[in-house]
């Protein structure tokens, strides 16, 4: 599902285009980030970065949906990401490279063609939160 306020922040991105990336947009759109903005190798990187700690967050899905999260990875670092908006057939916001335009409905088939040398795809679910577990030692 994508909330009011995703809504309102993919038509604030429509007219950023500079200093911008398909993953700063994606960020901003779910709120981890406060302005849509270039998020480079150094605040990606896997396990260590902004954006797996905001997908640790989340639960990997198989199959995406309306409102999941998808990345792209080669090895340790995001190549892509963007959000689903439509389902059957699947349709993805995102931005079209760095300062690139949004495509807010591209089909998933088309994006992993562009990015079929990174063979590595996920989806996360954000309807599907992790639970918290807290821990207390005596």
């Amino acid at each position: 599902m994508i909330t009011d306020i995703e809504r309102q922040r993919m038509l604030h991105a429509e007219y950023t285009l500079r200093k911008t990336n398909c993953i700063g947009t994606a960020l901003y759109i779910l709120g981890a980030i406060g302005e849509d903005s270039f998020v480079g190798a150094g605040e990606q990187r896997w396990e260590s970065g902004i954006v797996d700690t905001f997908l640790k967050q989340y639960v990997k899905v198989e199959t995406p949906h309306v409102g999941n999260v998808l990345v792209i990875r080669s090895r340790r670092l995001i190549e892509h990401m963007g959000i689903i908006v439509e389902d059957n057939p699947t349709k993805v916001y995102n931005r079209l490279g760095v300062n690139g335009v949004i495509a807010p409905q591209e089909s998933l088939d088309a994006i992993l063609n562009i990015y079929r040398k990174f063979p590595k795809y996920e989806f996360y679910s954000k309807e599907e939160k992790r639970e918290r577990r807290l821990f207390y030692f005596f």
